[in-house]
């Protein structure tokens, strides 16, 4: 009988803590979510990254056309209500392939950030955790890919590589990575030396436990906040790449190479590269804003 009380207070007090934990969670979640409506900048780059996903995920239910069938009787039409963007010079709806684009620019770029975090953070929490000769070799070799220019890294893999989704992503992934190592070990260095570090270390806890306990969760959100503006640095790559016709191929609908297409008829139809134009725009802008925020939210030392 003693056992069975004795269980019972125990899931008792087993639920008592989870429901403080999900009470602890639905405050921060209420908290981070004031800070973001309190910020005007904020609350506008959130709201365009909503928009930008949306678009991307209902792009053929929203589209009017196929974004890569051509129509001969509307080449180069100017923006209408028929063509809300007008059409390029092969008659394709330029809304229709903005769409679309949207699609390719956010697939890229996700995939490409959560690469180059998957390279550039383990590297980095191993060199800042464990220092001496893997530090050196680590962060010497950052230093080789922090040598050039990201642009000029990636313009030189994707050539060797040649254009292609998959292609452009790898070059995205290997010219960032070194970044993210560097500041991962910038933030490991800074945690490993406080009392409760220490305190942890005395206690007899293994260093992959400390890792997974504490420096870990204390790492998660200065790197949140530069994947989040990185987001856009990668959707500017992209267009960068896709401009110079070494990146996502025609007739993939990306906005860098609608620009491209646009280039040499602007002066007769400037809608086929002035839109494309600024939705890379608004996409670099939604991130960047937000990814400041986040800043704000995650770091309270970082308020003004």
């Amino acid at each position: 009988m003693a056992a069975v009380e004795a269980g019972r207070a125990s899931e008792a007090l087993l639920q008592e803590r989870r429901e403080r934990i999900r009470d602890r969670r639905r405050r921060r979640f209420r908290d981070s979510w004031y800070l973001i409506r309190s910020n005007p900048l904020t609350m506008t780059g959130f709201l365009i990254v909503v928009i930008l996903i949306a678009v991307a995920i209902f792009a053929p239910l929203v589209a009017p056309y196929n974004p890569n069938v051509f129509d001969l009787n509307h080449i180069q039409q100017g923006p209408t209500w028929g063509h809300l963007f007008g059409t390029d010079q092969e008659g394709r709806d330029v809304f229709s392939r903005v769409l679309y684009g949207a699609r390719i620019s956010l697939r890229i770029a996700s995939i490409a950030v959560v690469c180059i975090a998957g390279i550039g953070l383990p590297l980095g929490l191993i060199a800042g955790t464990f220092g001496g000769w893997v530090d050196g070799l680590i962060m010497r070799l950052a230093d080789v890919f922090l040598a050039f220019p990201t642009l000029v890294l990636a313009l030189a893999i994707a050539a060797t590589l040649g254009g292609g989704i998959q292609n452009v992503i790898i070059a995205l992934a290997v010219a960032g990575w070194a970044w993210y190592a560097r500041l991962l070990r910038g933030v490991v260095l800074t945690i490993r030396h406080e009392a409760y570090i220490e305190a942890a270390q005395v206690s007899g806890a293994s260093w992959s436990r400390i890792i997974r306990r504490n420096i870990l969760p204390n790492s998660f959100a200065p790197m949140l906040v530069q994947m989040s503006q990185d987001m856009g640095y990668a959707i500017l790559l992209t267009a960068s790449l896709g401009f110079l016709g070494i990146g996502v191929q025609i007739p993939t609908p990306e906005w860098g190479t609608m620009i491209s297409d646009g280039y040499d008829v602007f002066m007769n139809a400037w809608w086929v590269a002035t839109f494309p134009g600024l939705a890379i725009m608004s996409a670099v802008l939604g991130f960047n804003l937000l990814g400041d925020g986040l800043r704000d939210i995650l770091d309270p030392r970082s308020r003004r």
